[in-house]
């Protein structure tokens, strides 16, 4: 027993030890991947953080391009937000990225319109599943890789909402799962 005691204070002592709890440090181990020999990995909060880190970034992209500027804390954001029109949940293994500007390629209601092709439901579900498939660690900065990385991780399918609650679905082969 004596024995036992003292192999865990040396290991305590001189192992690197790392805790991931939250979004940012996934980001870090995920990139660095250090030699640690005890971890503690906590799935649920980082999930919890990561949704709340990818909200934050749709809020404002979403009030950058569609709202003149607005702030995700401005009203106006908030409002849409609350009412299920914009932003990202999280509804046990499906990540929900709800956009109600991304308009239907097939609307007839936008013909003439020079609408770019990201501002689409099918533009950007297939922008986004090409970056969550294709990602290259080494042509993105910590926290873009850690996203999709945490897509590809926590998530088997992840549900677009546009216009008009009309979706589309990015199915997630995770072999882990």
């Amino acid at each position: 027993m004596k024995k036992v005691i003292l192999l865990t204070l040396w290991l305590l002592a001189f192992c690197s030890c790392r805790k991931i709890d939250t979004f940012m440090k996934y980001c870090e181990y995920i990139q660095d991947r250090p030699e640690t020999l005890i971890l503690t990995w906590k799935d649920e909060e980082i999930k919890k953080d990561f949704v709340s880190f990818y909200n934050n970034i749709v809020l404002s992209d979403i009030g950058r391009v569609f709202l003149d500027g607005a702030l995700p804390q401005d009203s106006v954001v908030q409002f849409l937000y609350k009412n299920d029109l914009i932003g990202v949940v999280e509804k046990g293994d499906e990540l929900y990225i709800r956009n109600n500007f991304l308009f239907n390629e097939n609307d007839t209601t936008f013909n003439g319109l020079n609408i770019p092709r990201e501002h689409t439901l099918e533009g950007f579900t297939e922008k986004l599943d090409s970056l969550i498939r294709n990602t290259n660690k080494e042509k993105m900065n910590t926290i873009q890789y850690g996203i999709f990385a945490a897509m590809r991780s926590f998530y088997k399918k992840i549900i677009i909402e546009g216009d008009n609650k009309r979706y589309k679905e990015i199915i997630i082969k995770n072999e882990s799962k």
